[in-house]
């Protein structure tokens, strides 16, 4: 049984992200973040990150799963809603220079993410659609333990 359409997907990672988040910079911040040094291929940003937190009804978190071939990035966005993982994924691709890292999914009208690597954490800009600028919002992903 799907838990979520794809259209809730966003909805709920919007709303995930925006409230409540583990650490909430406004929607609007700036996108790019001065990282303390600048990563290179030999740090690896492979494995599970998560964002998210406790929220009114539960807790609700972004996991990305990321795997890393040089500077090559692909990745699988899922959402847990108070320990029940989504059937409904998001696909994305994208890439690691100069300490930037892109992602995008693999849809036409699908979510982006940029941001940097600070220590063992992903500080990224999420745009959760096309033509959805305005709806974008900074959050920070934790290595998954």
């Amino acid at each position: 049984m799907t838990l979520f359409t794809t259209t809730s997907f966003y909805a709920i990672m919007l709303s995930t992200l925006c409230v409540g988040a583990l650490d909430y910079t406004p929607c609007g911040s700036e996108a790019v973040f001065a990282p303390s040094r600048q990563p290179t291929l030999s740090d690896s940003i492979a494995g599970k990150w998560r964002t998210g937190g406790s929220m009114p009804r539960g807790t609700k978190y972004i996991v990305l799963d990321i795997t890393q071939r040089g500077d090559t990035l692909t990745a699988l966005a899922t959402i847990e809603l108070s320990g029940i993982t989504s059937d409904t994924r998001s696909e994305l691709k994208g890439w690691i220079r100069d300490g930037l890292i892109v992602l995008n999914a693999t849809f036409v009208d699908g979510l982006r993410m940029s941001g940097r690597l600070r220590g063992e954490t992903l500080r990224m800009r999420v745009v959760p659609g096309r033509f959805r600028e305005a709806d974008a919002y900074d959050t920070t992903f934790r290595r998954d333990q």
